[in-house]
């Protein structure tokens, strides 16, 4: 799909910019509509809703979905309506160039004039960042949305879109079809409602002070009158509960906890009145019998570094409130009703989970409870944590962090077997590679200064790519990716000194995992055992993939590189009175105090130990007295032990 980008007119540099688009037919009946935006929209066809996307993209690439939208027709007038939505700021989701989207009928690229446009004024535009990893919090006065626009009511006085210009940045990205399957939903009710309290009026509702207020206001007690119907949970549309105004403007505050992580949307179908506040909190777990929507973080300079709340301004008459197009992540969701002096009519609550549907082909069982229950609380937070991409949390960030990786790609390899997502990770992350061939640490990337590159994860992509070898058989992918990996192998020459020994620059991330910076331990600009054997490990690696693939590569020269590097890691960090390896050398040579579990699980993996101190390793994968993993580099520890039969 090379088609048009279009937009509506004036809004290239608008921030957090939702709009709509429609186009009314009489003659034309596309049985197809292929579509993108920049960075998301929903589709709707005579009112109904299609299909939503698109899955996330990187710097360098876009990607297009193809519905059959044949069901939707009627004989005569036909409506196709897009709601698009661009944060249009970088951040760990999305790598937008402007607000614009790109559509097909059965294939026909469209003209701008003949769809109409309008910025949707329902969603406030000046809200603070939900999290500075995902985008804006949402702010939305449903009294302000063209009610029936969908159908084309209307919209005869909207303007004409306008194309992009030809120099914009979004035609320089590849716009490509979608690769793995549209997402899988399910429903989910609340399990259980454990706080019910009231509120006191407040009349200055500021929307950019939401989750403070929200964290900090004060919980009174509810009559039990002011709940009626209220049996102790709300299931599906088999229940309504009518809220009652109380003395003062009193609002009502309401915790629905949906007993497992959810990842989509939280979805309230009320009666509404003309103002009333709708305002809501997601997280995962009880803060003083609460949920905190406001959370800073010590290392950033932003006070408030997380708002993990939205606002809905409700119309008269019934609705459905909740996040539209943005996804949440959460297990609760906090809900506090506020200005309303008629009683509230909430028909259903429910969650719309939507994640990547895995198909479930490992299985374990054994003798042991807990080891039963760890496996299975295992999968579902690989399911949880999977949507268009492998993502590091629902909540939080929503981030595909490509060291988690290494981790995520091997065990849902095990649970779920190889799938679209894993091709899809891969070709992510090579998309996002820079001029000289290293791959950054989270994609896309917001950050295009490079300190994000974290060398480690520059390494582990050629044992994922065996993992997943492994796993699928699939060597053409191996074949398409291999000559990106040998271009990190030739970044990594920069690095080494006169012994084949790497010291990465000092202004990237030397990262590993968080056991270092919790024990304040700094690595940038080190020369690492990790880092060292972690290299002979990727190009041995390398070399048995090109290999298998046929790749016309001098492997020799590679060969040789990984030798001369293992022979001086072995000799130049080894502590002989400790019977350790030092973790890293000082600028002067001397070796380092410090010793970790880490480095000696990768020289026994990168099987260059030699055999007179492989007893003494193997001692260390245990040892409490140096520096153990935080918990996803036990992944390494792990191996190894298993190597060593332990």
């Amino acid at each position: 799909m090379n088609n048009l980008w279009m937009s509506p007119s004036g809004c290239e540099t608008e921030k957090n910019c939702y709009f709509r688009a429609v186009k009314i037919m009489n003659d034309e009946k596309p049985e197809t509509i292929s579509i993108s935006a920049e960075s998301h929209y929903i589709l709707y066809v005579n009112g109904k809703t299609v299909g939503c996307g698109p899955a996330r993209g990187t710097r360098r690439q876009n990607y297009f979905d193809t519905f059959d939208v044949s069901e939707y027709l009627v004989s005569g007038r036909n409506v196709v309506a897009v709601l698009v939505y661009c944060m249009n700021i970088p951040t760990f989701t999305a790598a937008p160039s402007q607000p614009a989207f790109s559509i097909r009928l059965d294939g026909q690229e469209q003209s701008p004039e003949n769809w109409r446009v309008s910025i949707a004024d329902d969603w406030k535009k000046d809200t603070p960042l939900y999290t500075m990893q995902t985008g804006f919090a949402e702010c939305r006065d449903f009294r302000l949305e063209p009610v029936g626009w969908m159908l084309g009511e209307g919209t005869d006085d909207w303007p004409a879109a306008v194309a992009v210009p030809a120099d914009n940045e979004i035609y320089s990205k590849k716009l490509l079809p979608r690769d793995i399957p549209q997402l899988k939903e399910t429903v989910i009710s609340p399990s259980d409602i454990p706080l019910r309290a009231a509120v006191a009026r407040v009349d200055n509702l500021d929307s950019n002070k939401t989750a403070r207020l929200l964290s900090e206001e004060r919980h009174l007690v509810l009559a039990p009158e002011r709940l009626e119907g209220f049996n102790g949970w709300m299931v599906g549309d088999r229940a309504s509960v009518t809220l009652r105004p109380g003395s003062d403007g009193e609002g009502i505050v309401l915790l629905f906890d949906f007993g497992a992580e959810v990842i989509g949307r939280f979805e309230l179908e009320i009666d509404g009145l003309d103002g009333a506040v709708v305002d809501l909190c997601h997280e995962e777990e009880l803060w003083n019998n609460r949920l905190k929507a406001v959370h800073s973080v010590d290392a950033f300079p932003v006070k408030d570094t997380y708002n993990f709340s939205d606002r809905y301004i409700l119309r008269e008459g019934r609705q459905i409130i909740g996040n539209t197009i943005n996804e949440r992540g959460f297990r609760m969701v906090q809900a506090v009703f506020r200005n309303f002096n008629k009683p509230l009519v909430v028909h259903s609550v429910r969650a719309v989970k939507a994640v990547y549907p895995y198909l479930n082909r490992g299985s374990f069982t054994c003798d042991d409870f807990m080891l039963n229950r760890i496996w299975d609380v295992c999968g579902e937070t690989l399911s949880a944590c999977s949507t268009d991409i492998f993502t590091d949390c629902p909540w939080r960030e929503r981030a595909f962090w490509v060291n988690d990786l290494i981790v995520e790609n091997k065990t849902s390899l095990e649970f779920f077997g190889a799938s679209a997502i894993h091709r899809r990770a891969f070709r992510m992350v090579f998309s996002e590679a820079r001029d000289n061939g290293l791959v950054p640490g989270v994609c896309p990337c917001p950050d295009v200064h490079g300190s994000l590159i974290f060398p480690s994860t520059n390494l582990f992509m050629p044992l994922m790519l065996r993992d997943y070898l492994l796993h699928s058989g699939d060597l053409s992918l191996i074949k398409e990716l291999l000559p990106h990996v040998f271009r990190i192998f030739d970044a990594f020459e920069e690095w080494f000194d006169a012994d084949s020994l790497i010291t990465p620059p000092e202004n990237l991330w030397n990262f590993f995992d968080w056991s270092f910076g919790i024990t304040e331990v700094q690595l940038n600009g080190k020369n690492t055992a990790m880092l060292n054997y972690l290299y002979v490990m990727a190009v041995n690696t390398t070399l048995e993939l090109a290999s298998l693939a046929d790749t016309q590569v001098n492997m020799a020269k590679y060969r040789i590189r990984s030798a001369k590097t293992a022979e001086s890691v072995n000799r130049r960090f080894f502590k002989k009175d400790k019977k350790r390896l030092a973790d890293w050398l000082e600028p002067d040579g001397r070796l380092s105090e410090h010793s970790s579990q880490l480095a000696h699980a990768l020289a026994l993996l990168s099987g260059q130990v030699t055999s007179n101190r492989r007893k003494a390793f193997e001692s260390a994968l245990d040892d409490d007295k140096i520096l153990e993993p935080e918990l996803y580099l036990n992944f390494f520890v792990f191996q190894a032990m298993r190597l060593c039969g332990q």
